[in-house]
């Protein structure tokens, strides 16, 4: 397995949603700024209604520098992943 295929793994998104993800999280999904509170509420709030496994996911963007949501928009970003 590559780095890459590893990181996706890790991820457990597949492009679109990472893509969808960020976009929330730098509000342009509501066409607005949203102001960081250096947590991962937003990043739970976008898997509670994906359906995705929240824990997990904060867990790996973590891994990446997500220290909060607007951490993972400025540092876990798609050429992580090869996207």
């Amino acid at each position: 397995m590559s780095d890459v295929d590893a990181a996706r793994a890790k991820l457990g998104l597949n492009a679109t949603q990472f893509k969808e993800l960020r976009a929330f999280l730098d509000g342009k999904t509501f066409g607005k700024k949203i102001v960081c509170d250096h947590s991962h509420a937003r990043t739970e709030e976008w898997a509670g209604r994906m359906g995705v496994d929240m824990e997990a996911l904060v867990d790996a963007l973590k891994s990446w520098g997500g220290a909060c949501d607007c951490k993972i928009v400025e540092n876990v970003t798609p050429d992580k992943f090869g996207w």
